[in-house]
């Protein structure tokens, strides 16, 4: 089992070599043992990750959010002999906005991923704002991808761990031709506050100068509604 992680980290980290450089993976493999282990350890600007696995099969797993010293996610448990991989890491790398599909990582998968740690520079900025605004708040910044999205990043303010949540939310779809782009201010309920900018662009030369005038957008977006997002996170229960 362990030879088949070390392989499959190799092969990752080999794919990540060819893609964004602000990515760095450390595979680093334990002394002889009666239950010998191997770690990757993935950094990102925003956050770093660990995944941990024994002889045995038992592994551990780990991110954190740098700025707010929160775990994004955590897992642990024993792999099966059937176990993919890729499938049964995939939600650590995707709470650190990390692609390891080898068909999406490199052209798109480094646009999306770079568009993720803008994001998370934003959205971290912001809530800065609102704690400032009321220093009680509780904010949550993070990423998930999926076969549906290609990201779905958001902002969460709750005013306690099992209270009310408002969230800034950025979705992001794709298909062969194009990405669309969605964004706005919701309850938990589904009730959307806020629409936010909202972006169709073509997978051309010019996705990125797109990229760039909806980042752009989106951030005078929440510049115009900071006040009536923090009205609304002050009345949460």
């Amino acid at each position: 089992m362990l030879r088949r992680f070390v392989d499959w980290a190799q092969t990752v980290q080999a794919d990540r070599a060819r893609g964004p450089k602000n990515i760095d993976m450390r595979l680093t493999e334990s002394e002889p043992s009666a239950n010998p282990s191997a770690r990757l350890d993935v950094d990102v600007p925003t956050a770093i990750g660990r995944i941990t696995i024994w002889e045995s099969g038992d592994y551990d797993i780990e991110s954190i959010d740098l700025d707010t010293e929160r775990s994004l996610y955590a897992d642990r448990g024993t792999l099966q002999r059937d176990d993919e991989m890729s499938k049964k890491f995939s939600p650590l790398f995707a709470s650190l906005g990390v692609v390891v599909s080898r068909e999406r990582l490199h052209a798109r998968g480094a646009l999306i991923e770079a568009l993720w740690l803008r994001l998370h520079t934003t959205l971290s900025t912001f809530a800065g704002k609102i704690e400032m605004r009321d220093s009680s708040v509780i904010r949550d910044v993070r990423c998930t991808s999926n076969e549906a999205f290609l990201l779905r990043a958001y902002l969460a303010f709750r005013r306690s761990v099992d209270g009310e949540e408002l969230a800034i939310t950025v979705d992001i779809r794709g298909d062969d031709k194009q990405m669309a782009i969605e964004s706005d201010v919701c309850k938990e309920d589904g009730t959307v506050l806020v629409i936010g900018p909202l972006a169709k662009i073509q997978w051309t030369e010019s996705v990125q100068p797109a990229l760039d005038d909806w980042m752009r957008e989106f951030e005078q977006f929440l510049s115009k509604s900071e006040a009536e997002i923090a009205a609304a996170v002050s009345r949460l229960s």
